[in-house]
């Protein structure tokens, strides 16, 4: 072969090139280029924490903002459950997903860690954290963890932190198996749906997610008008758990990661308006902050412990 046709190739290999990852192409750019060429439009998903009409809603905040700094078009995908949205991205559907803690690392696990976390939320007293609780109808006679034995727990999702991973971790290590301490356990399918579950008497008890007085599923659906909030009441609190994140393909485009990254971090400022919308009824926090895979390693190896307790036969 000839030498100037052998610099061609190099130099043509150096403008554009193929990757492949998890048996999946994946696109990437040269060092001339932009990622928006090559990534007109991107898709966003997030986990379902509550119903499908809000969901949506929600995220059109994010959505239209995106599409102003980032200069693409961006798609919401709205999967049915957590699992969902979890395969989209190790399929290579989606590109970009916002996780809770459990979800993430469910997403590390089986990308073979083709996951990357970029940013995640503060809330209003800077903070980035939050828990587990359990919540009752009020008018029970259960007071604690330990009344309930025998009765009904709805969990929300296999795939939720609060929901699911963190109670039945913190359950266990307090020898009480969550398969055989209840009557019986359930999912609800989302977080709103647990605590209805409760106030309509299908479950004894309901797990999700609550960060302080002003913040948590409790009160953003009193504030929505979907729950009266005297006929529910809490019985147990996890430790701090933290914000799950924003995350994204690894081997995206370095350049796209760190624009979506910075339109992350600016999107207080830079659209405050939007902002405010997107966690509406929930006061808007203070922003975000840049984290990494390290944040969530120990909450991996939490995943893994609960599915081989759930592999020898306990929920």
């Amino acid at each position: 072969m000839k030498k100037s046709t052998v610099l061609f190739l190099i130099l043509l290999a150096g403008i554009s090139f193929t990757l492949f990852a998890n048996g999946k192409q994946e696109k990437t750019i040269g060092a001339e280029g932009r990622w928006q060429d090559i990534y007109p439009t991107i898709t966003y998903s997030a986990i379902s924490s509550e119903n499908e009409a809000d969901r949506i809603a929600r995220n059109q905040f994010l959505i239209n903002y995106l599409e102003k700094a980032l200069d693409v078009k961006v798609e919401f995908f709205a999967a049915s459950d957590y699992a969902g949205t979890i395969e989209a991205m190790r399929a290579g559907h989606i590109q970009f997903a916002s996780y809770g803690t459990a979800s993430y690392s469910r997403a590390w696990m089986v990308t073979d860690g083709n996951v990357e976390p970029l940013v995640t939320s503060l809330d209003e007293t800077g903070g980035s954290g939050y828990h587990s609780t359990i919540w009752v109808r009020s008018d029970s006679d259960y007071s604690s963890i330990e009344d309930l034995k025998g009765a009904n727990l709805a969990f929300a999702d296999p795939n939720s932190t609060s929901g699911f991973l963190v109670p039945s971790f913190y359950l266990r290590r307090a020898g009480m198996d969550p398969d055989e301490y209840f009557g019986t356990t359930g999912f609800s399918g989302n977080h709103e749906m647990g605590i209805l579950a409760v106030v309509e008497g299908t479950y004894d008890a309901a797990c999700t997610y609550w960060t302080n007085e002003q913040r948590g599923n409790p009160q953003r659906m009193a504030a929505k008008g979907m729950l009266d909030p005297e006929l529910i009441r809490k019985i147990w609190t996890s430790p701090l758990i933290p914000n799950g994140p924003i995350a994204c393909i690894a081997s995206l485009p370095n350049q796209m990661k760190e624009d979506f990254r910075s339109a992350m971090l600016a999107w207080p400022e830079a659209d405050p308006e939007s902002y405010a919308g997107y966690f509406a009824p929930d006061p808007p926090g203070n922003g975000y902050i840049a984290v990494s895979h390290e944040r969530y390693v120990d909450f991996i190896e939490m995943v893994q412990l609960n599915d081989k307790a759930r592999a020898s036969g306990n929920n």
